[in-house]
């Protein structure tokens, strides 16, 4: 997947392979007036370069934190970055150099000098200082974080770093340090990323306290008909199970292990999760991340749901209706026998980005336009392909009157107070929390039954492990479904 390509030691091993071969060509070797000669056109575009690539490298997003790198970063763009940067740093170890000069500058200087903690500082600020937990957005926002970063950068420099660089310790001080360190950031990190000691004691009873309806709120509605047995056609069972791929975006991948297990309640299905942050029929040159999985497994049945490509749907109907007609073909034309379309629930992220008032309500406005334009998108399709496509409206399962809902009561006592009501949405509005995951999931399996004539889902799946199944980048639940009803 592409967290494993972005992540992983040994398919990055070209960033540390080029900064030890620029170390091993300059060890022993001074630099002269004529290495400079070349290295100054040379590094000056670098670093032009490497500033066009921090701009345009990645997707763009309505939405914080959902930007991937474009696929030219993963067919040599990284590579070209990490010689880019290699060639800044030889230019600006040759004194008198144009970057040379240029980092010398007293600003500069005092940015490096406390660089490492910086580097320390701004992640863990940017993502616990957030319009939802401080109430601001936009520009606001950005100060705030800038001050934080700067503030906790230079408390640690002077109280922490500066003492100990500077102070002569004893030698038998440092090895106990060293050794007692080692210990203590070992010990913090494994007690701090087991669930073991971290257990969410509440989730599976509330999961409990949410078990869907017999038929599950957001089921039935469905649009478009199939019209081939499963069981009798192609002599599917329990031991010989339908194989049906959920191909999609965030959406679906932070979803996936919910809705595998909602799936694989059904005695006859084997599911299998196809989805990324950004993944979608926008571009025809990112099919292939899908087209490739289907080449493999060669899945009977395609259910993809999408809430990245709405925008895209708003704004260009015809080129996106004609995407995801030609999609649909090509998943017909290698073996797919039935494609079903989900309907994502409603966005609503205004609050999330620090939006308020008139602001709020047309970005709302915005996201129930685009989630309407996709929906007539996949019905278009739906028509063109009969017998062989259907659309499923089970976004409902997890709106409150036909509207966005953040907090859902139990499906089984909708007076329940307020106070208790469970969120169903992360805080960025757009995925869904495990409560939320269960209601949506309820949904798909039930139609997914009921339309390839199979055996109903077996009840229960909504209490196993799934929950608790480590996805890279999966949002933290403490951190982003928050027991925090505004009526709470």
């Amino acid at each position: 997947s592409l967290n494993f390509v972005y992540n992983a030691s040994f398919t990055r091993l070209f960033d540390l392979a080029v900064g030890a071969g620029l170390a091993w060509w300059v060890v022993e070797r001074p630099a002269t007036a004529q290495s400079a000669r070349w290295l100054n056109p040379l590094s000056v575009l670098s670093l032009g370069a490497l500033l066009f690539a921090f701009y345009f490298a990645g997707s763009r997003s309505q939405l914080p934190g959902n930007a991937v790198p474009t696929n030219f970063m993963f067919d040599g763009g990284f590579l070209l970055c990490a010689v880019g940067a290699a060639c800044v740093i030889a230019s600006v170890r040759v004194e008198g150099s144009w970057l040379a000069r240029t980092f010398s500058l007293r600003p500069l200087r005092a940015i490096g000098q406390v660089s490492y903690g910086v580097y320390l500082w701004h992640w863990p600020i940017i993502i616990y200082v957030t319009a939802a937990t401080v109430h601001l957005g936009g520009k606001k926002l950005l100060l705030l974080r800038l001050g934080l970063i700067t503030v906790a950068t230079l408390t640690s420099y002077f109280l922490l770093e500066k003492p100990i660089r500077e102070r002569r310790w004893p030698l038998r001080v440092r090895r106990t340090v060293a050794v007692g360190g080692t210990a203590i950031t070992l010990a913090v990190v494994m007690f701090s990323t087991s669930s073991a000691f971290f257990p969410l004691p509440s989730l599976r009873s509330e999961l409990a306290r949410y078990a869907p309806l017999s038929p599950p709120i957001g089921a039935g509605d469905v649009r478009g008909s199939l019209s081939r047995d499963w069981i009798t056609a192609g002599h599917y069972s329990a031991s010989n199970k339908i194989p049906v791929m959920v191909m999609g975006d965030s959406v679906a991948y932070y979803a996936g292990p919910g809705l595998r297990a909602a799936l694989a309640s059904i005695p006859q299905i084997h599911p299998l999760i196809q989805a990324f942050v950004g993944n979608g029929l926008r571009k025809r040159s990112g099919w292939a991340y899908f087209l490739d999985r289907v080449d493999q497994v060669h899945p009977k049945v395609v259910v993809f749901l999408n809430a990245f490509d709405e925008l895209t749907a708003l704004r260009h109907p015809e080129m996106y209706r004609q995407n995801v007609h030609d999609f649909t073909a090509l998943l017909r034309h290698k073996g797919v026998e039935d494609v079903i379309f989900a309907s994502t629930p409603f966005a609503h992220s205004p609050s999330y980005l620090g939006y308020t008032g008139a602001r709020e309500v047309r970005w709302e406005a915005g996201f129930m336009r685009a989630n309407i334009a996709w929906r007539k998108a996949a019905l278009a399709t739906v028509a063109q392909f009969p017998g062989h496509a259907e659309y499923f409206p089970i976004g409902r399962a997890v709106q409150l009157k036909g509207r966005y809902a953040g907090w859902l009561a139990p499906p089984s006592d909708s007076t329940a107070a307020t106070s208790t009501w469970q969120r169903v949405h992360m805080i960025d509005g757009v995925h869904l929390c495990p409560v939320g995951t269960e209601l949506y999931g309820a949904a798909l399996a039930y139609d997914v039954a009921a339309q390839l004539h199979l055996s109903a889902p077996r009840s229960g799946w909504w209490l196993g492990n799934w929950p608790q199944e480590k996805l890279p980048f999966f949002p933290a639940q403490a951190s982003w479904c928050p027991n925090d009803h505004p009526s709470g």
